[in-house]
């Protein structure tokens, strides 16, 4: 049995690092994709560079284990793009994990 869940919990200093480093707690734009793994992404990076980077990655992964996995693709691309919680790892570690197979 699995709830779905509307929230990730951070440690409060996972959070400020995010902050910090994004600018955020200066004033910056709250435009920060975060993710439980302690990755951000600025969401126009995330938007215009990982996430064509995690295309081109799986496209990849498929041509090396020689078979096609439109499923786990869509399924991964549509996590990705929607703008609530996200319920998967980044993009980069996805990639990474998903490159061990």
């Amino acid at each position: 049995y699995c709830e779905e869940q509307s929230r990730v919990v951070l440690p409060r200093a996972a959070v400020l690092r995010v902050l910090d480093q994004s600018g955020e707690r200066e004033g910056g734009t709250g435009d920060t994709v975060a993710f439980s793994c302690g990755h951000f992404f600025h969401q126009e990076e995330y938007l215009s560079e990982i996430i064509p980077k995690f295309q081109s990655t799986l496209v990849d992964i498929s041509k090396r284990l020689e078979v096609a996995m439109p499923i786990s693709d869509a399924l991964f691309l549509s996590e990705f793009r929607q703008k609530k919680v996200k319920s998967v790892a980044c993009p980069d570690c996805v990639s990474v994990a998903l490159g061990q197979l």
